[in-house]
């Protein structure tokens, strides 16, 4: 009796293909580093808009400074908003989504609380050392403010500064 084995490597091949596709769909869906943009197809509908509300935010001549304050040992996010006469902006409602750039599915939002005329401050739920990204909405007497900013953390909350 002549035995074949070509049937058996073409399953073997299968099971080797199923095996690599269940890998790939389990990190696909586990890894906190893949993140899906939420309704991306209404924004890609709304884009005009976006473009509009943006350069509405543009033409109001705001300045942002974003920066990670330390006290205590907590972290805080401090925004200082100015307008186009480098004058404090005051009595504002700022709000923003922040998350970590190599773990964009993991967002938080972000409540600012008046700390001083035009400086506003909202803790920072930070963990991790790297690049934050922070999406600002600064609102105030129907003006709003859209803007992205960068915030580079060195080290991580509650590691100590050499």
């Amino acid at each position: 009796m002549k035995l074949r084995l070509w049937p058996h490597f073409i399953f073997f091949l299968l099971a080797i293909n199923f095996f690599v596709v269940g890998i790939t769909v389990y990190v696909a869906t586990t890894d906190p580093s893949f993140a899906v943009v939420p309704d991306y197809y209404t924004k890609a509908v709304e884009w005009d808009a976006t473009k509009e509300r943006q350069a509405a935010s543009d033409a109001l001549g705001w300045k942002v400074h974003v920066a990670a304050i330390p006290i205590g040992s907590d972290m805080f996010i401090r925004a200082i908003v100015l307008d186009e006469n480098s004058q404090h902006v005051e009595n504002a409602t700022v709000t923003a989504q922040v998350f970590h750039s190599r773990y964009a599915a993991e967002q938080s939002t972000l409540e600012f609380v008046p700390a001083t005329p035009g400086t506003y401050d909202a803790a920072f739920p930070s963990l991790r050392a790297g690049e934050w990204n922070i999406k600002l909405t600064i609102k105030r007497d129907g003006d709003t403010y859209l803007g992205s900013h960068q915030l580079h953390l060195l080290q991580r909350i509650g590691d100590q500064v050499k």
